[in-house]
């Protein structure tokens, strides 16, 4: 029993860094303001944050099983491998403010 309570806890930890981590990104996106033009460095620090959400959903792979299962389990899974062709995307693509914040967002709604 005391083995799931702590599982537990490290899981629900993981689920708000990720979604710290997706607020975060959002947030740099927009103030991107010219595709391909990162004089401010907001794109690193938006491959920072995804960087540190794939983390957190490596994490949770584990603790989810524990915890609720399969399935649970299989979801971090996705949005580990979504995030994470995302994050690859953006370092090797010009992306526009508007075109990063629809993609968050669309990692967001998986997520919550």
């Amino acid at each position: 029993m005391q083995t799931v309570v702590k599982e537990k806890y490290y899981l629900e930890f993981n689920k708000d860094e990720v979604f710290k981590s997706l607020i975060a990104s959002e947030g740099h996106f927009r103030n991107l303001k010219t595709v391909g033009m990162d004089s401010a460095g907001f794109l690193n620090c938006i491959v920072k944050h995804l960087a540190d959400a794939e983390g957190h959903c490596d994490e949770a792979i584990s603790h989810s099983l524990i915890v609720d299962g399969t399935d649970l389990s299989k979801k971090f899974l996705d949005l580990r491998d979504e995030i994470r062709n995302f994050r690859k995307f953006i370092q090797s693509s010009p992306i526009s403010r508007d075109e990063g914040i629809i993609e968050i967002r669309k990692l967001r709604r998986s997520f919550e």
